[in-house]
């Protein structure tokens, strides 16, 4: 993965960049991310983490809020996500609703 974000960082951090990162930060240190990829309207929120000693705190809440508001001054209405069962609560607060469900397989190594 790091070295996926070396190569395309050119690409992806460019102001006209479809793509916005995000790092939430409490004392200098970097404790939350989230992705957003906007276009024709549309924001799709992606690797919204933070680590498990900040959790329960509201910085997931925050690291979704943000890129929405973002999203919203650029013109974007709908707003699509993939949720794991714990970021499913904070969505679900925030206004969110499922629509489907998405299966992922893991190799049995």
């Amino acid at each position: 993965m790091v070295r996926f974000y070396a190569l395309a960082a050119p690409a992806i951090l460019k102001p006209e960049s479809p793509m916005w990162f995000y790092v939430g930060y409490v004392d200098d240190k970097p404790v939350c991310t989230g992705e957003a990829t906007v276009e024709n309207g549309v924001v799709g929120l992606y690797n919204i983490c933070t680590l498990p000693d900040f959790r329960q705190r509201g910085f997931g809440t925050g690291m979704t809020l943000k890129p929405l508001l973002d999203a919203r001054e650029a013109n974007c209405h709908t707003a699509i996500l993939q949720a794991t069962d714990e970021g499913a609560r904070v969505y679900k607060r925030l206004g969110f609703e499922a629509f489907g469900t998405i299966t992922e397989y893991k190799p049995s190594v």
